[in-house]
């Protein structure tokens, strides 16, 4: 499966067959190649093994709540899922801290996202049953099956058929607790009526009673963390993890504050892009978005570029003469926050710069004496005056160079 294990050997000389695999010249995918037995291989034959990659998980919920929890999000086609397997929790409450990771129960829409949720769970070391988001509701006179969060019927459906049935599965039960909530189990009894369980292979539908303590599973969207264009300078969305997949320090954070006075590259950094947050950004116009993942260690951002259909997303287009900056507010690395810092409209009033001028009392002087700067707008976090003396001995403000 896309995403699926992280190993699958193909063999040696001496031990299983030696597989070959066969593509055409056109395949793209390794499900367009054959895979046949080799029985003409010689010992000197070098065996290879196909290593399948897991999806990268960096638009999956982070943590920036703070939330501590054994397993990652797994990324698979649009959506993330997260095993709760280290939790014992009742229906309400697993609910709830789905919830607080930036989720919700898990809704199982197709066979095939069916197969690859049992795939996660089979890797769990217990033989555990999973709550699900599904959940047996009354209807007039009926009681059906829905999936609680959307309240939409199951469009797929896979319950325990018996051992001695091959079909796909038996058609819904009727829920026969109140309330009835919708688990995934792989091991049943023989027989009815019996205590010992046997490992079916797979994780199947059941009912079971809702205020049973067990663990879960939870699914989110896939972030939307924006694109970018031109090198990522007026990027403004929400990714906040690294290309290799950690997550981004906090630019106000004091281990990268330390960098203030170690770098004189700093000065070319545009403050205005920067604040509490920890979201992906270009202060330097680099190459695209970046962020710090370790105090002194910077790496890209996992952002796509904007297409033409959806460059407008990262970019915002202001009038003429005017530009706009972030106000970057005093550090305070104990409350780093979440949101983004406001954005205001700054003008400077500039004269010629070949002639030096007497600013008011309530004005700054930028170097060289050639334009006047409003004081509310010195160490505002954007450079205004042609040298950028405005901003470079805010000592109380955010700097940063890139490593």
């Amino acid at each position: 499966y896309e995403g699926g294990q992280g190993m699958i050997p193909v063999g040696g000389i001496g031990t299983t067959p030696v597989l070959q695999l066969g593509c055409p010249g056109s395949a793209t995918s390794i499900i367009q190649c054959s895979l046949n037995p080799c029985n003409t291989c010689l010992q000197t034959t070098k065996v290879v093994t196909i290593r399948c990659r897991k999806d990268e998980n960096v638009r999956c919920p982070s943590l920036r709540t703070g939330i501590r929890q054994q397993r990652s999000w797994e990324r698979w086609q649009e959506k993330c899922y997260l095993i709760m397997d280290d939790y014992r929790a009742t229906r309400d409450l697993a609910r709830r801290m789905c919830q607080e990771r930036g989720g919700d129960l898990l809704t199982i829409e197709s066979q095939e996202s069916h197969e690859y949720i049992s795939e996660l769970l089979a890797n769990s070391n217990e033989d555990l049953e999973f709550y699900t988001d599904g959940a047996g509701v009354q209807v007039g006179g009926l009681r059906l099956w829905v999936w609680e969060a959307s309240r939409s019927n199951l469009q797929h459906q896979k319950w325990w058929p018996g051992w001695n049935t091959s079909g796909p599965g038996t058609s819904a039960p009727t829920p026969n607790h109140s309330p009835s909530c919708l688990v995934l189990k792989k091991s049943y009894p023989l027989s009815p009526g019996t205590i010992a369980t046997y490992d079916s292979g797979f994780f199947y539908f059941s009912d079971s009673d809702c205020s049973l303590t067990r663990p879960f599973v939870c699914q989110a969207p896939l972030e939307d963390e924006g694109c970018y264009v031109g090198d990522g300078s007026t990027y403004s969305g929400v990714a906040d993890v690294g290309i290799s997949g950690r997550t981004c320090l906090h630019w106000d954070d004091l281990r990268v504050n330390s960098l203030l006075d170690r770098d004189l590259r700093a000065r070319n950094f545009d403050l205005g892009l920067l604040g509490p947050h920890n979201f992906c950004r270009n202060p330097n116009r680099a190459g695209a978005p970046w962020c710090f993942v370790e105090p002194e260690l910077a790496e890209p951002c996992d952002v796509p570029v904007c297409s033409d259909h959806n460059a407008g997303g990262s970019t915002s287009t202001l009038g003429p003469g005017t530009r706009a900056s972030t106000l970057l507010r005093p550090l305070n690395p104990s409350n780093p926050g979440n949101s983004i810092p406001s954005t205001v409209t700054t003008t400077t009033r500039t004269t010629s710069s070949t002639a030096k001028v007497r600013c008011a009392s309530n004005e700054y002087t930028c170097e060289g004496g050639g334009s006047c700067l409003a004081l509310t707008h010195v160490c505002d976090g954007d450079r205004q005056c042609p040298r950028g003396d405005d901003e470079h001995l805010c000592k109380r403000y955010l700097q940063v160079c890139i490593a």
